[in-house]
């Protein structure tokens, strides 16, 4: 079965889209995209996953792309302020298999990542049962194993999911935030889904593109935001750069805020904040795109 997925494709690479916490103007975490290929030319994600899917090789698909994720992340990494964690898209119909959640464990075991910073991203487009992946993943999430429900507010599942799942992060589709800023009603919605979490650093903004959604976006209570405003998925060579300057322009404007007595509105900490913010979304969104 392995030989008939590798025939599916010529490689796999992976590139990662940062989750920003833009209340705190830093770099919260990483999505891994996978982005198959066969005969040189590049194949929609969602249909490999979901060509692998009815062939019956769902769990080596996932397996293929979670390891190639955290292969070179935590290395690449290494000396830097890592994110909390690197969210990895899963297909629940590789959760409910034991030789899938064994390889997740060796994985660990192997010391190639660390339980607490892995969030699986249950995707939508393969149904399931949720009370089921709930009570199967019980192991795993005793370890530390985090799960996100991804595309909230589209598909069948998705309420039935957030109850008896009870994610640690819900991602709400960009349908529901395209036009945020436009619409009350999606701001009520986002203000719902906050209270729901019961922390607003459970809930991330997905497709964010425009400024006056992302301040909408603020405004609804919720803190993590990802998308093209910030940055197109780049490669693992990219994320050193960003995580290294932004995270020490950080540190210096929380030490600079400490020597001003906690004072905010102080001219320095104003142009700090300000030089900060630019840092962020030059090197989020503008990295390869100006």
């Amino acid at each position: 079965m392995v030989g008939e997925l590798a025939d599916m494709l010529d490689r796999l690479d992976i590139v990662y889209q940062p989750i920003v916490n833009h209340a705190e103007n830093s770099i919260f975490a990483y999505e891994a995209l996978s982005r198959p290929q066969y005969q040189g030319r590049l194949i929609p994600p969602g249909l490999w996953f979901r060509t692998a899917y009815e062939s019956n090789l769902s769990v080596q698909a996932d397996l293929l792309a979670i390891s190639s994720s955290i292969k070179h992340f935590r290395r690449t990494l290494q000396g830097t302020t890592t994110p909390a964690a690197l969210f990895v898209n899963v297909m629940p119909s590789s959760v409910v298999e034991k030789s899938f959640r064994e390889r997740i464990e060796f994985l660990f075991e192997a010391g190639h990542c660390r339980p607490q910073e892995l969030v699986f991203e249950i995707i939508e487009y393969v149904s399931y049962d949720p009370s089921l992946i709930a009570k199967i993943f019980e192991p795993l999430r005793g370890v530390g194993v985090r799960i996100a429900v991804d595309d909230v507010g589209v598909g069948s599942t998705n309420l039935l999911a957030l109850v008896e799942l009870e994610p640690d992060f819900i991602k709400v589709d960009r349908s529901l935030i395209q036009g945020v800023s436009t619409s009350s009603a999606k701001q009520r919605l986002l203000r719902y889904l906050t209270q729901m979490m019961e922390s607003e650093n459970s809930v991330i903004a997905e497709g964010v593109e425009h400024r006056d959604d992302l301040f909408a976006i603020r405004e609804s209570g919720v803190s993590l935001s990802q998308g093209y405003y910030w940055a197109p998925p780049v490669t693992v060579d990219d994320l050193p750069l960003w995580t290294v300057e932004i995270e020490t322009k950080r540190e210096a404007l929380i030490k600079l805020v400490a020597e001003k007595g906690g004072i905010l509105t102080d001219d320095d900490v104003v142009r700090r904040s300000q030089e900060l913010d630019l840092l962020t979304t030059q090197h989020c969104r503008l990295q390869q795109r100006l």
